[in-house]
């Protein structure tokens, strides 16, 4: 939560076991900016907006009209990011919806 967005290298060492070959695979952790809502509109009964996208990254937008113990709802199907915007359209029921997108781990 304290990391700022960017590659960080990840380095494994310092494992020992007497019945064991131990082979380390250093890697990298991407931390990815949480998606931002823009382009946001209500019309129609409609609520409308859009956010950026990593390519290949994946996406779930859920839902909920309260924040008083409901719990949220996928809204539409799991999205692979192009590396570009998606725009994204949803009924509204009743007089306020909450969103969130969720980025979901791994590509896919």
């Amino acid at each position: 939560i304290n990391s700022p967005a960017g590659e960080y290298p990840i380095v494994a060492s310092g494992a020992a076991a007497e019945n064991y070959t131990i082979t380390y695979a250093d890697g990298v952790l991407t931390v990815l900016e949480p998606p931002l809502l823009t382009d946001t509109k209500s019309q129609g009964g409609l609520f409308i907006f859009s956010f950026q996208t990593v390519l290949g990254q994946r996406y779930q937008v859920e839902a909920k009209d309260n924040f008083t113990g409901a719990t949220w709802n996928s809204v539409g199907e799991v999205l692979t990011g192009t590396g570009g915007s998606t725009t994204i359209t949803n009924e509204l029921a009743g007089l306020q919806r909450f969103f969130r997108v969720l980025v979901l781990p791994g590509a896919k």
